[in-house]
């Protein structure tokens, strides 16, 4: 059970490089592997996801949904947006994913408010990074 904001971090950006390095396809033997892509920095892609000023009011959102949560896990969207490469890639691909949560009918109710499944992960992403080093 992670029990904090930095033991959630320390979990989830090895699993997300274990992740990049295991999904590899087989290659030629003379060929070097490639090197692995650098996880993006998740309040980055946040900032640029939301507005930055908005930030606090987000993360209030992603307390309340995770409020009572044994296993914050995200959803597989966040981590693929975290590996895109470039922030606008992964801005691009969580609009899709919530437009596709729109689509599907895969919404979460938060006091009131009707979010898409992978915008309210993205909030409790965001609260569990507030402050984290």
């Amino acid at each position: 059970m992670i029990r904090s904001r930095r033991e959630f971090l320390r979990a989830a950006v090895p699993a997300l490089a274990a992740g990049l390095v295991g999904a590899g396809c087989s290659r030629a033997p003379d060929r070097a592997p490639p090197a692995a892509a650098e996880p993006l920095d998740p309040e980055t892609v946040l900032a640029a996801y939301f507005a930055p000023e908005s930030l606090g009011r987000v993360a209030a959102i992603g307390r309340v949904w995770l409020d009572g949560r044994a296993d914050p896990t995200l959803a597989p969207a966040i981590d693929e947006a975290l590996t895109a490469g470039r922030e606008e890639e992964a801005v691009d691909r969580l609009r899709t994913a919530v437009r596709s949560d729109f689509r599907a009918g895969e919404l979460v109710t938060v006091e009131g408010w009707h979010l898409a499944r992978t915008e309210v992960h993205l909030c409790g992403l965001a609260e569990l990074t507030r402050g984290a080093p």
